[in-house]
């Protein structure tokens, strides 16, 4: 949740430097093409944006914004929110606050993304996927948050150690890793076991936000 914009770079900026340190493109030629999956596509706003995986918890977020409050004001009114519209993500058994890794991606000390999800054990392979989506790839917040995941391991509290891919995978990519010798197990193709990600892209001439189409979420701004 941030309250205005920054002077950082442009997206393609942070993506030339992204890729030379890398060749991204085996990880990236592995994402097929957006699907418009949700009402609410990427969003973006002069002023401030809220994301988050409920579209209330969002909209207080903003109503926080436009009357005068920071980030930290819409962070308070969002989680507010999100205990009442989410409870089974934020109360008893749910994924409580502390155990969250929102994280912040910077360009020359400034900040030029900011993403969490929810997830259990597997939020931060979804947090590098973003990440990945965003810097290397090129892809805007919508497109990093809508595209397949993978989920390896343990989650939830469920001891597995297969690798679970959504199934919007092409089909090679699942044959490939087996031959590799993982234990590959496709899963619907839009899995809440990949968790609720948001992301927020501070551009020069405002902000842009994409809310997960796995959740009720939204990214709205003003």
């Amino acid at each position: 949740m941030l309250p205005r914009k920054s002077t950082s770079p442009p997206v393609s900026t942070a993506v030339r430097g992204a890729g030379a340190r890398g060749n991204p493109s085996a990880a990236c030629s592995t994402i097929p093409a957006v699907t418009p999956a949700t009402r609410w596509p990427e969003t973006r706003a002069a002023r401030g944006l809220v994301a988050t995986p409920h579209a209330l918890a969002s909209a207080a977020g903003v109503a926080a914004l436009r009357r005068g409050g920071n980030a930290l004001d819409a962070a308070v009114a969002a989680a507010t929110t999100i205990a009442v519209v989410y409870p089974h993500m934020n109360s008893i058994g749910g994924d409580n606050v502390w155990l969250l890794i929102p994280s912040m991606y910077l360009v020359d000390g400034r900040p030029r993304l900011v993403y969490g999800t929810m997830g259990g054990d597997g939020q931060p392979q979804t947090q590098a996927a973003l990440v990945i989506r965003a810097v290397d790839c090129g892809l805007g917040p919508y497109a990093a948050v809508e595209a397949p995941r993978w989920l390896f391991g343990r989650t939830w509290g469920e001891v597995s150690r297969s690798l679970r891919l959504e199934g919007r995978f092409a089909p090679d990519v699942g044959t490939g890793l087996r031959r590799r010798g993982h234990e590959v197990e496709v899963v619907e193709d839009w899995s809440d076991l990949m968790g609720h990600a948001q992301v927020i892209r501070l551009d020069p001439d405002g902000l842009a936000g994409g809310s997960d189409p796995r959740a009720d979420g939204a990214a709205l701004g003003w």
